[in-house]
């Protein structure tokens, strides 16, 4: 079998058809693949600004994107359910819905419902900055199968815990809407970044945007990886059902975690300690110019159900480490991986699910 290779997208942002956002739908796949480089992305409008017409041009617009090897565009939108949190809607292929299935429709107005509604077609739905006042994502509902990772950070700022950088703007109290909190409620979600940009320019730097018609400033765009044998939707979607993924908050970081040769988004039972290995490699964003000073790995940290049990600082281009974990548990437990850049970039491992039945 061909060894995966490594591939960038972004799965969350709008076009003018959201109602607070601005630009054109066929500029938004032209930016992902002609300006900021990206191999894939999704156009994401809110569920309630897409009329059939708009579906319809959605689908159209992915279709005419599409070139295996060289762009993956797929059909998505937003489930925009302030209840229980927002979810992108993803499709595999362009066996898709007549119609959409919205937060507002009393069919589909619950997670389950909505995951009951696509039960006839090759869907996944990605929650996105969860930790957001007014908008947490409700982790009392849990499917594995169609929600295989969770947005953990975007232009909003990181949802990984209260606190986490770099900071959301209008974090929640609730300490049940995290990401380390779904973890910990046993949910098995890989981690991924992406931008939620709001004026059609998916994998963009840009920190300042109009939203809801005024200027405001953001973090920069996330973006997230994939490892894949190939560029095209059949690959991918392998990826992300076995979630094979990680995100970035723009640098296009390099990063290998494996337990046991298993890689990052596996689950697997192992009678001996698991020997965890990691790598990585620091890189600039897209955007940047290569007469930019290179980064450094400033810092990787590995984390045990979600507690820091090892930090390195090789302030060093590439990294690596691999060791036992002698310390571990009967039972599940997971790991993953947060890497800082001397730039200040960061990136997110998914985690890995080890049960320990010696």
């Amino acid at each position: 079998m061909d060894e995966p290779r490594l591939f960038w997208g972004d799965l969350h942002g709008h076009s003018r058809w959201s109602r607070e956002a601005v630009g054109d739908p066929p500029s938004y796949y032209w930016y992902a693949r002609d300006e900021a480089k990206l191999d894939f992305s999704a156009l994401t409008d809110h569920d309630f600004s897409i009329t059939p017409k708009r579906w319809e041009k959605i689908q159209e617009l992915a279709g005419r994107f599409y070139e295996p090897g060289r762009f993956t565009s797929f059909v998505a939108y937003e489930w925009t359910a302030t209840k229980y949190g927002h979810k992108v809607v993803l499709f595999a292929d362009d066996a898709v819905p007549e119609r959409i299935f919205k937060h507002s429709q009393r069919e589909s107005d619950t997670p389950p419902k909505l995951w009951r509604c696509l039960e006839p077609f090759s869907a996944l739905t990605i929650p996105h900055h969860p930790l957001a006042t007014g908008i947490v994502t409700d982790w009392n509902f849990r499917n594995d199968r169609m929600q295989p990772f969770v947005e953990v950070y975007s232009k909003h700022g990181s949802s990984e815990h209260r606190g986490s950088e770099p900071r959301l703007r209008a974090p929640s109290r609730s300490r049940l809407a995290s990401v380390q909190a779904a973890l910990a409620l046993g949910h098995r979600l890989g981690m991924v970044c992406g931008t939620d940009t709001h004026c059609a320019k998916p994998g963009s730097p840009e920190r300042t945007e109009l939203f809801t018609h005024r200027l405001i400033l953001r973090h920069h765009g996330g973006i997230m990886a994939a490892y894949a044998r190939e560029l095209s939707r059949d690959a991918l979607w392998e990826a992300f059902t076995s979630r094979y993924v990680y995100g970035t908050t723009g640098a296009r970081t390099v990063l290998h975690f494996a337990a046991n040769g298993r890689p990052m988004g596996t689950e697997f039972s192992s009678e001996s300690p698991p020997r965890l290995c990691v790598t990585v490699r620091a890189e600039r964003p897209a955007w940047e110019s290569l007469d930019s000073p290179s980064p450094l790995v400033q810092q990787v940290e590995l984390l045990r159900n979600n507690e820091v049990i090892r930090v390195f600082e090789p302030r060093e281009n590439t990294f690596s480490f691999e060791e036992e974990d002698r310390q571990i548990e009967l039972g599940l437990t997971f790991y993953y991986v947060r890497v800082t850049q001397s730039d200040g970039h960061r990136a997110w491992s998914s985690p890995v699910w080890v049960n320990y039945q010696p």
